[in-house]
């Protein structure tokens, strides 16, 4: 009896370490989407940027 109830014990003592790993994984998943979302918005910006100003050069030189 004694010996399930250790093993018992050893098990949930499993799940709650994979829990606290599978809690980890997903807020570094969230982390990074924010991350990748955060510089593609940069990436788009510059490059909307570099077309205006592109545009004002040619307009400046026509």
């Amino acid at each position: 009896m004694a010996n399930s109830i250790s093993h018992l014990l050893i098990l949930l003592q499993a799940d709650s370490v994979l829990l606290k790993h599978d809690k980890v994984y997903s807020i570094l998943a969230v982390i990074l989407v924010i991350f990748f979302a955060i510089l593609f918005m940069l990436w788009r910006t510059d490059r909307k940027a570099s077309q205006l100003e592109k545009k004002i050069e040619d307009l400046e030189n026509s």
